[in-house]
């Protein structure tokens, strides 16, 4: 049963950060607003937190 729980919420967080990823590519193309040093530091250190935490957790393995 918390197996279930755990798919969802990993779905629902995969979905969020999908969705968020893609309004911004959106409004990068449209000019709506333009990246600057901070925006790109905050995405890297958000996506090794991500890879730093499932290192942690599961090991090194081919998927990730």
């Amino acid at each position: 049963m918390n197996q279930d729980y755990a798919i969802l919420i990993n779905l629902f967080a995969g979905l969020f950060l999908a969705v968020a990823q893609s309004i911004y590519i959106v409004q990068l193309v449209r000019k709506q607003i333009t990246p600057s040093l901070y925006t790109w530091l905050g995405w890297s250190i958000l996506v090794v937190v991500g890879l730093v935490s499932q290192l942690v957790e599961y090991g090194w393995n081919w998927t990730l």
